[in-house]
């Protein structure tokens, strides 16, 4: 498979142009509207030691994100859309109310708060360290195995609402993903026919020691969600997840942090447990600043207990150990430029050495 082929490149340019024609187009003079566009190109190439179920040993992903936010009063509104060139979709879609200075509720479509990294960093390349998220970390839509999006009613308070210092706290609950041969679908924005089984409930409790949204925080963290089997119609899984994340900083060091132990049930529609797995998963990754504009990060990445799960045997390229090594440079307050190498197995058994490289922009 050639590495830069020509399909990719014309949807990679029409992404960015699309991208930018909407942006300017869309963005406003309001001073209370937000309005970002990024783009990520991406590159990867692997090594490929043992391979079971036949994935790419190359190729290039090309993906594009819009971002509005606007307050009237008490009222916000957010939307986020992504695209790439398999899928597009609202990654967040909500309406929210202000019920005083610490305290709001939203209601449409908003990220799960169980997932430290999902919930700090979102959608977009430029936003994040690094160019692969953690495993666990990662969205319905390229193969996450926790369901990353619910829709119906979330509440934030405390430091949170104002990235102030202090005790933060999120909780949501609504209908979430539900599961198929292709992994975990994203929930509709308003589904009338959806199965009354796939309901979410997840929280984050953190506190915050300083008042700036991304400084030291320590936290717990969980969820409880059911999952409807679409490819079996009496099936679902009763997935429950609770963890702990560290974010901390170092002077030019930057610490991140996150465990979690996960269990699975997979239950017919009269309460019998056809089988049930647990297994724990982390990660930590160190990201040191040479200065301004060069940085140099690494993270190790594992799961235990694994082996025999019914619940990943759906989910045969996930991620289960990663060691990463990456290096990052600033081109400008726009653009970043991401190179990375790693070591990686996923569940299937398959081994690899990949080597990634990503372009990010954001505008404006």
């Amino acid at each position: 498979m050639s590495l830069f082929r020509r399909r990719s490149k014309l949807t990679a340019f029409r992404l960015c142009q699309c991208s930018l024609s909407l942006s300017v187009f869309l963005f406003s003079a309001d001073a209370a509207a937000m309005e970002l566009a990024f783009i990520d190109l991406t590159v990867f190439d692997r090594n490929i030691e043992k391979n079971v179920s036949n994935i790419e040993s190359s190729d290039f992903v090309p993906r594009a994100t819009l971002f509005y936010s606007n307050t009237f009063g008490n009222t916000k509104f957010l939307a986020e859309f992504a695209a790439n060139s398999n899928h597009s979709h609202f990654g967040r879609f909500k309406l929210g109310w202000d019920l005083d200075s610490t305290n709001t509720i939203w209601v449409g479509r908003t990220h799960n708060p169980s997932n430290y990294w999902r919930d700090q960093y979102h959608h977009g390349g430029w936003l994040q360290p690094s160019i692969n998220r953690p495993a666990i970390a990662e969205f319905e839509v390229p193969g996450g195995i926790i369901p990353a999006h619910s829709t119906g009613l979330l509440y934030e308070g405390g430091a949170t609402v104002g990235n102030q210092r202090g005790w933060a706290y999120i909780a949501s609950y609504g209908y979430t993903a539900t599961l198929d041969s292709n992994g975990l679908e994203l929930p509709n924005i308003i589904d009338t026919e959806r199965n009354r089984h796939n309901a979410s409930l997840a929280f984050k409790l953190s506190y915050r020691f300083e008042a700036l949204a991304g400084g030291n925080e320590i936290g717990i963290l969980g969820s409880n969600n059911h999952i409807t089997d679409r490819d079996n119609a009496i099936i679902e899984n009763e997935q429950s997840l609770f963890g702990a994340f560290f974010n901390w900083h170092f002077s030019d060091l930057h610490i991140i942090s996150e465990l979690y132990f996960i269990e699975n049930n997979l239950v017919n529609f009269s309460s019998v447990i056809n089988g049930t797995d647990e297994f724990v998963n982390g990660y930590i990754m160190a990201d040191y600043g040479l200065n301004d504009d060069w940085s140099v990060y690494s993270r190790l990445e594992n799961t235990k207990n694994e082996e025999g799960s019914l619940y990943l045997g759906r989910f045969l390229n996930f991620v289960t150990k990663r060691n990463l090594l990456g290096i990052r440079y600033s081109i400008n307050r726009s653009q970043m430029l991401k190179l990375e190498i790693e070591d990686s197995e996923i569940f299937a058994g398959d081994q690899y050495q990949q080597l990634s490289l990503q372009w990010s922009y954001v505008y404006p």
